[in-house]
């Protein structure tokens, strides 16, 4: 497991926990896009993109009493994209 994914699923872990009803969240799982050739990251790329994935959409949404927090999650190096 990355260290992101790691990450993830401790704040997932932390919201079920921690986040009082009414309140949800959602992970926006993007696809890997590193691993594989350039052709396999590429098909996966236009197979998420065919479905209206897109770039830049951060790792959580959290929804609380009608607003919304979206939360990026980096860990390293890991910058985010535009």
């Amino acid at each position: 497991m990355r260290p992101e994914d790691r990450f993830r699923a401790r704040c997932r872990m932390y919201l079920d926990a921690a986040l009082p009803a009414p309140g949800w969240f959602t992970a926006i799982e993007h696809g890997r896009k590193h691993g594989g050739s350039d052709q396999q990251r590429m098909a996966e790329w236009s197979r998420m993109k065919a479905q209206g994935v897109k770039v830049g959409i951060a790792d959580l949404m959290i929804v609380y009493r009608g607003r919304v927090l979206w939360a990026e999650l980096k860990v390293g190096k890991n910058k985010p994209s535009e």
